[in-house]
């Protein structure tokens, strides 16, 4: 069980008090920038997790000239127009 994980089974004022490790540190960025990506691709990630095109109107204009597509961990790529993502890894 991580430090993360066992200061949020217990009450705020029981909570250990410190600096996260690397470890811990990565875990808690990872999930924070895959939330807010998330929230602010809502509509594009849920097409592409259907594998579905993605509205050319829904895609701001920096990344019109990219094909999003998902990884196998659900991690969103860019790939050139003329690149596929037969392999997502």
């Amino acid at each position: 069980m991580t430090e993360i994980e066992r200061n949020a089974a217990v009450p705020a004022d029981l909570s250990q008090i410190g600096n996260l490790n690397m470890e811990e540190l990565w875990t808690a960025e990872s999930t924070w920038e895959w939330l807010a990506h998330e929230e602010a691709f809502r509509h594009e990630h849920r097409a592409l997790q259907r594998r579905r095109l993605v509205a050319e109107s829904r895609v701001c204009s920096a990344t019109q000239q990219l094909n999003p597509c998902l990884r196998k961990t659900g991690e969103r790529i860019l790939a050139a127009v003329n690149e596929t993502c037969s392999d997502p890894t």
